[in-house]
């Protein structure tokens, strides 16, 4: 999804609110939208990452647009978001709190992360891969999913989904049998928290049977 081809459906996603903006243009600050209401930015338009923020400012000064609010929100908006990033950039940390040193947390991002995401599940749940591809396959971009790495290998996973009450429930947790008891899965648990975190989630819970 391009931000050029989708702000129609970015105006109206801002339509419902608390902050009131306007949409100006900067040569003569012709007013194109009064009265624009806005909540979350972060939450608006599929904008979820800072990268993805800082590209539709991108958009809107290429094309000569600002954003303009009296109380100046979109910048603290910024800063908050500049510290949630900082702390989704410490997954490579979490590899600190496992006792095994050469172990590092990565988030699924492309087709193979996921085939590696699906096949070492496999192996540690003891469930078919047909049962996992049917489960996670529709929902790989929406849901996200970590993956737990020893010497190149993946050796552990971890999951959550977001619910409409903006809470987090924490799936498919589990390490190689062989590497358990080494703080892994914490490291796991703790990935999943902080991007719950960043997404606003206000709760989170682990769901096992």
């Amino acid at each position: 999804m391009t931000i050029k081809n989708n702000l129609l459906d970015f105006w109206s996603t801002l339509a419902s609110s608390e902050q009131d903006w306007k949409i100006l243009k900067k040569d003569d600050l012709t007013c194109l939208k009064p009265s624009i209401k806005f909540k979350y930015l972060n939450l608006a338009w599929g904008i979820r990452t800072l990268e993805a923020l800082k590209e539709a400012q991108n958009f809107f000064q290429k094309n000569d647009f600002i954003i303009y609010s009296e109380e100046n929100v979109l910048d603290n908006h910024l800063l908050k978001m500049d510290q949630e990033v900082e702390m989704q950039l410490s997954l490579d940390d979490f590899s600190a709190q496992a006792l095994q040193k050469n172990v590092k947390i990565s988030k699924v991002k492309t087709e193979e992360d996921f085939e590696k995401f699906i096949n070492i599940s496999a192996q540690i749940f003891l469930i078919p891969k047909s049962d996992f591809y049917q489960f996670l396959y529709p929902a790989r971009h929406i849901t996200p999913m970590f993956l737990a790495w020893c010497d190149d290998k993946p050796v552990g996973t971890s999951q959550f989904f977001k619910d409409m009450y903006q809470f987090a429930g924490l799936q498919t947790i589990g390490v190689i049998e062989e590497l358990r008891r080494r703080g892994i899965g914490r490291a796991l648990t703790e990935a999943c928290l902080v991007e719950a975190k960043f997404q606003g989630c206000i709760g989170a819970g682990l769901c096992a049977s």
